[in-house]
Protein backbone atom coordinates (compact mmCIF):
# COMPACT_ATOMS: atom_id res chain seq x y z
CA UNK A 1 0.00 0.00 0.00
CA UNK A 2 1.31 3.08 -0.86
CA UNK A 3 1.30 5.08 2.50
CA UNK A 4 1.80 8.55 1.27
CA UNK A 5 -2.01 7.51 -0.81
CA UNK A 6 -3.56 6.39 2.30
CA UNK A 7 -2.21 9.04 4.92
CA UNK A 8 -3.74 11.81 1.87
CA UNK A 9 -6.74 9.95 2.17
CA UNK A 10 -7.24 9.47 5.95
CA UNK A 11 -6.67 13.13 6.77
CA UNK A 12 -9.06 14.23 3.55
CA UNK A 13 -11.81 11.84 5.10
CA UNK A 14 -10.79 13.55 8.67
CA UNK A 15 -12.05 17.09 6.87
CA UNK A 16 -15.92 15.79 5.69
CA UNK A 17 -17.99 16.75 8.53
CA UNK A 18 -20.20 13.38 6.83
CA UNK A 19 -19.57 10.68 4.70
CA UNK A 20 -18.32 10.86 1.16
CA UNK A 21 -19.15 9.34 -1.87
CA UNK A 22 -16.20 7.32 -3.60
CA UNK A 23 -16.12 9.45 -7.07
CA UNK A 24 -14.98 12.39 -4.83
CA UNK A 25 -11.89 10.39 -3.65
CA UNK A 26 -10.60 11.05 -6.92
CA UNK A 27 -9.08 14.16 -5.65
CA UNK A 28 -6.81 12.47 -3.75
CA UNK A 29 -6.01 9.44 -5.71
CA UNK A 30 -6.90 9.63 -9.36
CA UNK A 31 -6.00 6.18 -10.71
CA UNK A 32 -9.60 4.02 -9.57
CA UNK A 33 -7.81 0.92 -9.52
CA UNK A 34 -5.57 2.47 -6.74
CA UNK A 35 -8.03 3.58 -5.15
CA UNK A 36 -10.41 0.58 -4.69
CA UNK A 37 -7.52 -1.29 -3.97
CA UNK A 38 -6.90 0.98 -1.03
CA UNK A 39 -9.72 1.54 0.38
CA UNK A 40 -10.27 -2.36 -0.15
CA UNK A 41 -7.04 -2.57 2.34
CA UNK A 42 -8.50 0.67 4.62
CA UNK A 43 -11.21 -1.38 5.05
CA UNK A 44 -9.87 -4.55 6.10
CA UNK A 45 -7.39 -2.44 8.38
CA UNK A 46 -10.83 -1.07 10.18
CA UNK A 47 -10.03 2.31 8.90
CA UNK A 48 -12.89 3.23 6.84
CA UNK A 49 -16.21 2.25 6.63
CA UNK A 50 -17.80 1.69 2.57
CA UNK A 51 -21.07 1.80 2.66
CA UNK A 52 -23.20 0.79 -0.61
CA UNK A 53 -25.88 2.76 -1.66
CA UNK A 54 -29.23 0.91 -2.23
CA UNK A 55 -31.26 3.68 -3.98
CA UNK A 56 -30.51 4.31 -7.53
CA UNK A 57 -27.45 4.11 -9.56
CA UNK A 58 -24.86 1.95 -7.75
CA UNK A 59 -22.64 3.66 -5.45
CA UNK A 60 -20.74 3.59 -2.26
CA UNK A 61 -20.08 6.13 0.46
CA UNK A 62 -16.58 5.92 2.78
CA UNK A 63 -16.39 7.60 6.48
CA UNK A 64 -13.60 7.14 9.17
CA UNK A 65 -14.60 4.60 11.57
CA UNK A 66 -13.31 5.49 15.27
CA UNK A 67 -9.78 4.18 14.68
CA UNK A 68 -9.73 5.59 11.50
CA UNK A 69 -10.52 9.17 12.77
CA UNK A 70 -7.82 8.62 15.92
CA UNK A 71 -4.81 7.63 13.03
CA UNK A 72 -6.21 10.55 11.20
CA UNK A 73 -6.32 12.87 13.80
CA UNK A 74 -2.67 11.90 14.87
CA UNK A 75 -1.62 12.64 10.98
CA UNK A 76 -3.20 15.89 11.26
CA UNK A 77 -1.16 16.97 14.34
CA UNK A 78 2.25 15.92 12.80
CA UNK A 79 1.46 17.95 9.73
CA UNK A 80 0.65 21.04 11.32
CA UNK A 81 4.03 20.42 13.59
CA UNK A 82 5.78 19.84 10.42
CA UNK A 83 4.35 23.20 9.39
CA UNK A 84 5.63 24.93 12.48
CA UNK A 85 2.08 24.79 14.39
CA UNK A 86 3.06 25.03 18.41
CA UNK A 87 2.14 21.56 20.47
CA UNK A 88 -0.50 22.09 22.45
CA UNK A 89 -2.61 19.62 25.01
CA UNK A 90 -4.12 17.34 23.78
CA UNK A 91 -7.52 17.92 23.00
CA UNK A 92 -9.07 15.61 26.06
CA UNK A 93 -6.86 17.39 28.35
CA UNK A 94 -7.95 21.34 27.00
CA UNK A 95 -11.39 20.05 27.47
CA UNK A 96 -10.77 19.16 30.74
CA UNK A 97 -8.96 23.12 31.40
CA UNK A 98 -11.86 24.34 29.06
CA UNK A 99 -14.30 22.99 32.18
CA UNK A 100 -12.18 24.05 34.58
CA UNK A 101 -12.40 27.64 33.83
CA UNK A 102 -15.82 27.76 32.74
CA UNK A 103 -17.21 26.10 35.94
CA UNK A 104 -19.86 24.36 33.71
CA UNK A 105 -20.65 24.43 30.14
CA UNK A 106 -23.56 23.18 27.45
CA UNK A 107 -22.63 20.27 25.27
CA UNK A 108 -23.46 22.32 22.67
CA UNK A 109 -21.02 25.06 23.88
CA UNK A 110 -18.11 22.55 24.36
CA UNK A 111 -18.68 21.13 20.57
CA UNK A 112 -18.51 25.09 19.32
CA UNK A 113 -14.81 24.49 20.71
CA UNK A 114 -13.87 21.19 20.18
CA UNK A 115 -14.54 19.62 16.84
CA UNK A 116 -14.72 16.23 18.76
CA UNK A 117 -16.29 16.71 22.28
CA UNK A 118 -18.75 14.14 21.98
CA UNK A 119 -16.43 11.50 21.62
CA UNK A 120 -13.88 13.17 24.20
CA UNK A 121 -17.07 14.02 26.19
CA UNK A 122 -18.13 10.59 26.21
CA UNK A 123 -14.55 8.66 27.12
CA UNK A 124 -14.59 11.13 30.23
CA UNK A 125 -17.76 10.84 31.63
CA UNK A 126 -16.83 6.85 31.65
CA UNK A 127 -14.08 7.75 33.56
CA UNK A 128 -15.66 9.88 35.84
CA UNK A 129 -14.14 12.72 35.18
CA UNK A 130 -17.22 14.89 33.42
CA UNK A 131 -20.25 14.66 34.56
CA UNK A 132 -23.33 15.67 32.67
CA UNK A 133 -26.80 16.70 33.40
CA UNK A 134 -30.39 17.26 32.00
CA UNK A 135 -31.49 21.19 32.46
CA UNK A 136 -34.71 21.18 32.13
CA UNK A 137 -35.31 24.86 33.19
CA UNK A 138 -34.70 25.77 29.57
CA UNK A 139 -37.04 24.27 26.36
CA UNK A 140 -35.75 22.16 24.64
CA UNK A 141 -34.03 20.69 27.54
CA UNK A 142 -30.15 21.10 27.75
CA UNK A 143 -27.27 18.84 28.68
CA UNK A 144 -25.20 20.52 30.82
CA UNK A 145 -21.44 19.41 31.39
CA UNK A 146 -18.95 19.81 34.49
CA UNK A 147 -15.84 18.14 35.86
CA UNK A 148 -16.29 15.68 39.37
CA UNK A 149 -14.25 16.10 41.82
CA UNK A 150 -11.43 13.32 40.13
CA UNK A 151 -11.98 15.91 36.93
CA UNK A 152 -11.22 18.87 39.18
CA UNK A 153 -8.37 17.36 40.74
CA UNK A 154 -6.45 16.52 37.22
CA UNK A 155 -7.27 20.20 36.44
CA UNK A 156 -5.12 21.11 38.97
CA UNK A 157 -2.16 18.88 37.59
CA UNK A 158 -2.72 20.41 34.29
CA UNK A 159 -2.67 24.19 35.34
CA UNK A 160 0.47 23.34 37.22
CA UNK A 161 2.19 21.48 34.39
CA UNK A 162 1.48 24.31 32.36
CA UNK A 163 2.26 26.75 34.36
CA UNK A 164 5.86 25.08 34.70
CA UNK A 165 6.11 24.99 30.37
CA UNK A 166 5.65 28.45 30.52
CA UNK A 167 8.70 28.94 32.78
Amino acid sequence: MNEKYANSLLTFLLKQEKPVKKTSLSEVVSNPYKLTDLLLLLQKDGFINVTESKIGKKSYEISLTLKGREVAEQLRRVEEVARGKKFKFPDKFSLIMFLNKMGSSSVGEVKDEFSRAYDILTELITLKVVESKIDNTKYPPVSIVSLTEKGKKIAKYLDKIDEEMKN
